[in-house]
């Protein structure tokens, strides 16, 4: 798949801690590289790989994410005409919940924390219900030719979570992001909110012993093109 960004490694901490808090979440054990932040040095493309094995040793269900995250000046959505994503992992896990997915937060002012994040899982292994605890089915969707399953959620923090999944699995994405945005309801998304950050990574519920290992995931070009 052809790309017009390039991955910058030396972005990327080679030796992450142990256990990394992150937001709401935490990596568990990561090895090899992992990219928790990474700034845009200009320009509308950027890219980023991240490689590493996650690993739970803790005998209760843990939920991990480990993300390489686009750090966006915030934008208004209604200002984004578009956002290109050329996004491709590779991964092999143990009998365990897992889940490969693209995540965009989104807050009602440039400074103010998130009140939306829209999830979109691409590709999950295990028990599908753990990825949508909670969650109220709404409907079945047709996003670039690929049928996704609509689920909505608040979180403990407040925050709402639609999360598209898709029935079939991905091994790769190409395509706008702001298709699933355009299809949520004005209800859902006010189109004068502000774009936060824009992250892919792994969601994980596991147990002792499981392990989940991905290499070369991450967006290989990223566009944000005006509106026209």
């Amino acid at each position: 798949m052809s790309s017009t960004g390039t991955a910058d490694d030396s972005k990327c901490p080679s030796k992450p801690t142990n256990t990394t808090k992150y937001a709401f979440y935490t990596v568990a054990k990561p090895q090899d590289t992992v990219c928790l932040e990474l700034t845009k040095d200009g320009g509308d493309t950027v890219a980023w790989r991240s490689t590493y094995v996650v690993k739970n040793t803790d005998s209760s269900n843990q939920e991990s994410l480990a993300v390489s995250r686009y750090l966006l000046d915030p934008w208004p959505l209604n200002l984004i005409g578009s956002l290109i994503l050329n996004f491709h992992y590779n991964y092999k896990t143990s009998d365990m919940t897992s889940a490969v997915m693209m995540r965009m937060t989104i807050a009602k002012t440039a400074l103010d924390p998130v009140v939306i994040e829209v999830r979109v899982i691409l590709a999950y292994s295990g028990d599908k219900t753990n990825l949508v605890a909670s969650a109220k089915y709404l409907e079945e969707v047709d996003i670039g030719g690929i049928p996704f399953e609509l689920y909505e959620v608040v979180n403990s923090h407040g925050v709402v979570v639609p999360t598209f999944v898709s029935k079939t699995l991905q091994v790769s994405y190409e395509g706008d992001f702001m298709n699933f945005i355009d299809h949520l309801s004005p209800k859902t998304i006010n189109q004068q909110y502000y774009l936060q950050t824009l992250e892919t990574g792994l969601l994980i519920h596991s147990s002792a012993g499981n392990s989940f290992e991905v290499t070369n995931l991450g967006i290989a070009h990223a566009y944000l093109g005006p509106t026209e």
